[in-house]
């Protein structure tokens, strides 16, 4: 406080504190997570950073399985889950796959039946069989035609040959992540004279889960 020009009394500030330093926590990670993860991070809600390595095969396995059946027994499911989980890891092949997943209960198996065994082992294959093809380094540049493909096959899409190139252009959005499963599940169901395949909501999302189990099965943080 100042009186005639003279300071008679200095007050301290006690409220004033120190200028605290942010510090990293123990348990944070030490990397960044890399693009491709945080845009899968987006689709699949339950995955996280943490989720790396072997980690990360229980989630695959549970989500391409939710993906392909909706209409067996929680026992039936969780076995069938856990021969899938055998796959991706490489324990068993194709061929025991579907075998456990026919075999009875007291026997160790899911105890589906002998066609709904061989019918979903061979949408396994076909879906991993792409995935291969996109773990492809040496030809990234034909992945979104490949995958074009694939749904067109698979999902028994008609494009004239203009919708079809959009498909491609979309598809390549998406394999260079530049795009999520949410923007490309929006563009498909764009009407097309708006940019996008005029295609319905639900059939867009059929495919747009397709792709991105796909890109979750194929992904590996290097």
């Amino acid at each position: 406080h100042m009186k005639d020009g003279r300071i008679v009394r200095e007050e301290v500030n006690k409220e004033k504190r120190p200028i605290e330093v942010a510090k990293k926590k123990d348990d944070e990670p030490d990397y960044q997570i890399p693009v491709e993860m945080k845009i899968l991070m987006r689709t699949f809600k339950n995955l996280n950073p943490q989720q790396l390595g072997v980690l990360l095969i229980p989630f695959k396995a549970k989500q391409l399985l939710d993906h392909v059946l909706s209409e067996l027994t929680e026992s039936q499911l969780n076995l069938a889950e856990n021969y899938l989980k055998e796959l991706l890891f490489h324990n068993i092949d194709l061929s025991a796959f579907e075998k456990g997943l026919d075999l009875e209960f007291e026997k160790g198996g899911a105890n589906w039946n002998k066609q709904r065994a061989r019918k979903f082992a061979s949408r396994i294959h076909s879906i991993l069989e792409a995935t291969e093809i996109l773990n492809d380094e040496e030809n990234i540049e034909k992945h979104h035609l490949f995958m074009a493909k694939y749904l067109t096959e698979n999902f028994d899409l008609k494009f004239d040959e203009k919708l079809y190139t959009r498909l491609q252009s979309l598809l390549k959005l998406r394999m260079e992540n530049k795009i999520d499963g949410f923007g490309l599940s929006e563009k498909m169901d764009l009407p097309v004279k708006l940019g996008g395949l005029g295609m319905y909501k639900n059939t867009a999302d059929k495919i747009v889960r397709e792709v991105e189990v796909i890109m979750l099965l194929k992904y590996t943080r290097e």
